[in-house]
């Protein structure tokens, strides 16, 4: 499906189903993953040698998604010659858990490389801002789970994964949703520290207690 709307006989471009079968505003289109940016998947250089691991760039495994925190280092990393034989993602890329435990969702801080359970989405800026891109992603995990193979192992492979629904927004929706949840997750995170840093002072005194009695 083309990402954009055709106008109608007013010059407004029609109202658009949404992937639930609802309306979307005017102005946002649906269309699929591939339609806003290359799909790429991630390997494993050989590691019978071990030139091709170093320090150059990390290499992101599944267990370091699941976090909005850009990522930037990893405890395994590949060499120069390394890279060659891996696929470079560029800062903003998403990442997404393709094979296992589906779903979970990165975001590139730097040039890096991932393993093969991974598939990454390189929006094209120029439609999709890389963080609205990361926040729609983290909305896929039921599809992909309706759409795995039927395997012992959950699997979306690259094909599947790229006829994943996607929404876009004009550009400067884009900015403010991205704005605003961002303000709420850190409303969220303030909230949850808040609630341990209570929390530790009753702990500190009922041990005191137990430890007198």
């Amino acid at each position: 499906m083309s990402v954009r709307s055709q106008p109608n006989r007013d010059g407004k471009a029609p109202a658009e189903p949404d992937i639930d079968g609802g309306v979307l505003p005017e102005g946002w289109a649906s269309c699929k993953l591939s339609d806003v940016g290359q799909i790429v998947t991630g390997n494993t250089p050989p590691k019978k040698d071990a030139n091709n691991y170093g320090r150059a760039y990390p290499w992101v495994k599944p267990p370091y998604l699941g976090t909005d925190v850009p990522i930037t280092s990893t405890a395994e990393c590949l060499s120069e010659a390394g890279a060659e034989q891996a696929r470079l993602l560029p800062p903003g890329s998403v990442m997404i858990s393709c094979i296992g435990l589906l779903g979970k969702v990165g975001i590139a801080g730097t040039t890096l490389t991932t393993n093969q359970q991974i598939n990454a989405v390189v929006f094209d800026e120029r439609i999709v801002l890389p963080k609205f891109g990361f926040y729609f992603c983290n909305t896929l995990r039921p599809w992909m789970d309706e759409n795995s193979s039927s395997t012992t192992v959950a699997i979306i492979n690259k094909g599947r994964f790229s006829e994943a629904p996607f929404i876009i927004a004009p550009l400067s929706e884009q900015r403010r949703i991205v704005l605003k949840l961002e303000l709420l997750l850190g409303k969220v995170s303030s909230s949850q520290q808040r609630i341990e840093y209570e929390r530790k002072p009753k702990l500190v005194n009922v041990e005191a207690d137990s430890s007198i009695s």
